[in-house]
């Protein structure tokens, strides 16, 4: 998008002021819906508003008096066209994001459920369940903890290093008690070194990115899980 919006943006500045190349600048726009994110055509209309407005500027003063009037005016009319068309696009990224978090989650939900069908023991449930939603967000080292009265409670882990993971934290103590407290999840990018270590064979590492996130029952909390990973972009 940014190439085509530079082509354009030469090739009007080439041309007499009567030619319009810069409506070739809606291409640049329509580019967009190929993007994820739903502020990119926003962010090109906004772009090609600047460069045809600066491209009539830098051309002004050399082209007739009477192409001026309707230069100026189809530029007009084709910025509207841009916006309109942006607004378009955004909301059609935002419904296909929306509908692609949806069938994420009921995926998600399908994937954890699975873990934890037949009789299991609770131990089995924790581990099974940590692994399932480390799995399912791409974490190296996780931990299930149960809600008990005003204590949490370890009851799982994945590739846990449990002599360095609390067995309980009290509600409100640390960021994963102020998870279960305030029902907030949270996500640091600084994590303090030795904090759930990732080990292997070789030794062990600290997470790029820790992510610590409340379990709901009901609309209730009734635990806390707690995942890092050595990516930063765990999400």
């Amino acid at each position: 998008m940014g190439g085509l919006l530079v082509a354009v943006f030469i090739v009007d500045l080439v041309v007499p002021l009567g030619y319009a190349p810069w409506t070739l600048y809606v291409l640049a726009v329509a580019a967009a819906l190929m993007q994820d994110d739903e502020r990119t055509p926003l962010v090109v209309a906004m772009l090609a508003t600047l460069l045809v407005i600066l491209g009539f500027a830098l051309k002004y003063d050399i082209a007739d008096d009477e192409v001026r009037p309707m230069s100026a005016a189809n530029r007009g009319a084709a910025i509207v066209g841009y916006w309109v068309m942006a607004a378009v696009i955004f909301h059609v990224i935002r419904m296909r994001n929306r509908a692609a978090e949806s069938l994420w989650l009921q995926k998600a939900r399908a994937s954890v459920a699975k873990a934890l069908l037949g009789e299991q023991s609770a131990e089995e449930i924790g581990r099974n369940a940590s692994s399932a939603l480390a799995r399912l967000f791409g974490a190296d080292v996780g931990v299930l903890y149960r809600l008990d009265g005003a204590t949490l409670v370890r009851v799982g882990g994945y590739a846990l290093d449990e002599e360095k993971v609390a067995s309980s934290i009290a509600v409100g103590e640390g960021i994963v008690g102020q998870a279960a407290a305030d029902a907030t999840a949270r996500v640091l990018d600084h994590v303090p070194d030795g904090h759930l270590p990732v080990r292997s064979a070789l030794g062990a590492s600290t997470p790029a990115r820790l992510a610590v996130a409340p379990v709901l029952a009901d609309e209730r909390v009734a635990g806390v899980v707690e995942l890092g990973s050595l990516d930063p972009r765990l999400d």
